[in-house]
C-alpha cells in the first residue's frame, strides 16, 4: 500500500532521483516532494508515481519464460523504502522486437516484474510511462 513507503527512488540510465512520501495517511493529502527541496510538492513526481501505481498487466509470463524477442531491456526502476529499509521495487522494461495481436495491431511492448512477481508482465501501455521516467531524473 503507498502507505506502506517514506520514500521513492527513481533509476534511469545510471541517474537517480529520490522524493519523500508526504501525507501518506491520507489519499486526498498523498504527496511527493524532492529530497533537496522536502517543503515543496512535486506535481510531476505525483502524477507519474499515481500511474505507475495503477498499470496493470495485459499477459503474466511464467517463471523463467522470456517475452517475444528475449529479455527485455530495463528502462527503469522504482525502489520504495521505510526508514531507509528497502520494501519494494518495480522494473519496466522494453521487450526487443514487435509483437501483434492475433488481428495483427502492434502492441506495446513494455514489461514490468516486482519483488513479488514470478516473472515479467506485458503492460497494458508504458510507453509514456518510460519517455516521462527519463523526463523525471533529468529534471531540475
Amino acid at each position: 500500500e503507498t502507505k506502506e513507503f517514506d520514500r521513492v527512488v527513481l533509476t534511469v540510465n545510471g541517474k537517480r532521483k529520490e522524493w519523500v512520501h508526504l501525507g501518506r495517511d491520507n489519499f486526498a493529502t498523498d504527496a511527493y516532494a524532492s529530497v533537496k527541496t522536502p517543503d515543496k510538492h512535486d506535481d510531476m513526481a505525483k502524477n507519474w508515481i499515481d500511474t505507475l501505481w495503477r498499470t496493470f498487466p495485459m499477459e503474466v509470463l511464467g517463471k523463467d519464460e522470456q517475452p517475444p524477442g528475449g529479455p527485455p531491456k530495463i528502462a527503469f526502476r522504482v525502489d520504495y523504502t521505510e526508514k531507509g529499509k528497502p520494501v519494494g521495487w518495480i522494473e519496466v522494461a522494453r521487450g526487443e522486437g514487435e509483437s501483434r495481436t492475433s488481428s495483427g495491431e502492434a502492441v506495446d511492448n513494455i514489461y514490468a516484474r516486482t519483488e513479488h512477481s514470478v516473472g515479467w508482465s506485458r503492460l497494458h501501455s508504458g510507453d509514456m510511462l518510460v519517455a516521462d521516467a527519463e523526463k523525471l531524473v533529468s529534471a531540475p
